[in-house]
């Protein structure tokens, strides 16, 4: 009669708990529950009343041991006078716990020390290389700070991937026309799909995998983009009017101590740290389900129910309990009464977005609404907001805020660049000798073995993305393309900041391209190096004689190289002497191409 509803990672019991049933677990005892004795104390977490304990404080009070374990959770038959209110907000704040125990530990290995100084603190390092690549606009644009408070008076819709949100898309036109919109990636196609330019895009998520959201999208000209540093935006950040970032890309460069706030359970943490940010007077949420139908997956409306009947209907009308299903899964009851799936990542989310929520509202007074009850999150403190009430407030003047964003982002940082260049070229000639020495190590065969361990084969298991999770057929040869792939983005990202110094310093940037290419081009990179000044030579036609001397041809071209320590190569030039610089060396050149992204020149 009480089998565990699971036993790969956790279980839920009703009334008691034996020892043959325990498999090392956390036992967490809410009520009036019996656990055998000979099960150790010292993995028992009893709570006679939950009523009676603040649930943040009691967490924040246990062993982090108990969080490392998997969960059983005893609970009595019955929900109790309160419905199972009181073990429901309990066990929520034991899973955000517990959540961040197996956050913490997808990340595998420690950071070598000879590598932590590169890191700069962080554990996985595409992480580094997604920065490195974002150098074109880490080294343009601002902080969002530059927006703090300017939207004191404007309230604020945000978007996030519940099922819920697509309910409201043929309405959102008319919703757009009184609040500042604020998507995710996930939802942002569907919010240009329904008619609706969003005034802010939030990218949190650092997995590579994100950048297939943005693929084929139009210009953005309406829409900013706010940022991590370490967030994969470099395919896709030409789109948008411009980009601001979260907190500086390091503090010893950029001294700006400003951090946005967010949180490691999810895009909708990074979006009220938004909201906080611009001061919002009202902010309404939609698609913040955090669960999704039990014959359903979780961001869309396809079948894909997992399990049996009788668990679908386990759960008492009455009973608003968190059940642990499967693994991270868990069954609950949504605030429309609907009994949904769930897991603990989304669990979390809700406990943190409420607690954030309670502090931006006694800081700022700024108000959170959703827009339905298809949620976890707390009535309390989301409650819920009616249509109308959003259509009655003002209708926003958008060209202002357009002119407000577009001061913040034309806003530039004070940035310690001779000093970042000479960070950025130090560790590319770091990787180069490690490359070197790992090149000949594989020669060895006594060091065959040993590669195996070498601290960069370990480093690639701390990459996130489903590619890497799913494993590499030759994890040494994988380590050797990282290293070059490294040392390559930490020399484009040195050339960049030189140019910048250069830039700051009044000195122009010699520069090679076509004559058809100049006024484009130009117009590109005065978007990247703001008030740069340029040293032009135009290539001639092949065949055809100089008739200036700031034109060149081929046999210009090795003493062009040589008297310059840093030159910016247009697409033209880098197509016409492809096969030059497929042998070359490049320790001077930029390729423009690569600076320009995705803007027409």
């Amino acid at each position: 009669m009480n089998e565990p509803k699971t036993i790969r990672n956790g279980a839920t019991y009703f009334g008691r708990i034996d020892r043959q049933q325990w498999n090392g677990w956390t036992v967490l005892a809410l009520g009036d529950v019996d656990v055998d004795p000979d099960i150790p104390e010292e993995y028992v977490v009893r709570v006679p009343n939950p009523a009676q304990v603040r649930p943040e404080n009691l967490v924040e009070r246990l062993p982090g041991e108990h969080a490392r374990r998997p969960l059983a959770l005893v609970m009595p038959e019955q929900p109790g006078p309160d419905n199972g209110a009181a073990q429901r907000r309990l066990l929520m704040h034991l899973l955000r716990k517990h959540y961040h125990a197996v956050f913490e530990g997808l990340t595998r290995q420690d950071p070598p020390g000879p590598l932590q100084p590169l890191l700069r603190g962080l554990r996985d390092p595409s992480r580094s290389i997604h920065q490195l690549q974002n150098y074109p606009w880490l080294l343009r644009y601002p902080l969002v700070d530059q927006l703090q408070n300017v939207f004191q008076d404007t309230p604020a819709l945000i978007l996030v991937g519940g099922p819920s949100f697509r309910e409201l898309l043929p309405r959102l036109p008319e919703l757009a026309k009184h609040c500042l919109v604020i998507c995710i990636a996930r939802t942002l196609r569907p919010c240009l799909e329904a008619g609706v330019e969003p005034d802010f895009v939030v990218q949190y998520d650092t997995n590579p995998e994100q950048a297939q959201f943005y693929e084929e999208l139009p210009r953005l000209e309406h829409t900013t983009l706010v940022s991590l540093s370490t967030a994969y935006i470099a395919p896709y950040a030409d789109l948008f009017r411009g980009v601001l970032f979260r907190g500086s890309f390091g503090k010893n460069f950029l001294p700006n101590p400003f951090t946005m706030r967010e949180g490691t359970e999810g895009s909708l943490i990074a979006c009220l740290g938004l909201v906080e940010v611009l001061g919002c007077s009202h902010t309404f949420v939609t698609g913040t389900d955090l669960s999704w139908p039990l014959d359903g997956c979780r961001y869309g409306t396809s079948k894909v129910s997992e399990f049996s009947e009788s668990e679908e209907t386990a759960i008492a009308p009455d009973d608003q309990r968190v059940h642990l299903v499967n693994g991270m899964w868990v069954r609950l009851r949504r605030r429309d009464g609907e009994i949904v799936n769930s897991n603990w990542n989304f669990v979390a989310a809700a406990v943190k977005a409420e607690t954030m929520a309670r502090e931006i509202n006694q800081a700022n007074g700024t108000r959170f609404f959703t827009m339905n009850d298809s949620t976890l999150l707390d009535d309390e403190v989301f409650p819920t907001s009616p249509e109308e009430a959003v259509r009655a407030l003002p209708t926003l003047d958008r060209h202002a805020l357009r002119q407000t964003i577009d001061t913040a982002l034309t806003t530039r940082e004070s940035i310690h660049l001779e000093r970042l260049y000479e960070y950025l070229k130090s560790w590319e000639q770091g990787l180069a000798s490690m490359g070197e020495l790992f090149a000949m190590r594989r020669l060895n065969p006594k060091e065959q073995s040993k590669l195996k361990t070498d601290m960069f084969v370990r480093l690639l298991e701390n990459f996130r993305g489903a590619c890497w999770m799913r494993g590499m057929n030759d994890p040494v040869e994988s380590a050797s393309r990282f290293i070059r792939i490294w040392k390559g983005h930490n020399a484009r990202a040195a050339k960049l900041a030189l140019a910048h110094h250069r830039v700051a310093g009044g000195i122009p940037l010699p520069l090679l391209c076509r004559a058809d290419e100049q006024p484009g081009l130009l117009r590109a990179l005065e978007q990247y190096l703001p008030g740069g000044r340029f040293t032009i030579r135009l290539v001639v036609p092949f065949g055809k004689k100089k008739t200036s001397p700031t034109e060149f041809d081929d046999m210009d071209l090795k003493p062009l190289l040589d008297g310059y320590d840093l030159i910016l190569v247009s697409p033209a030039v880098q197509k016409r002497y492809r096969h030059f610089w497929s042998m070359a060396p490049d320790d001077s050149v930029l390729d423009v191409d690569w600076l320009v992204g995705q803007r027409s020149i």
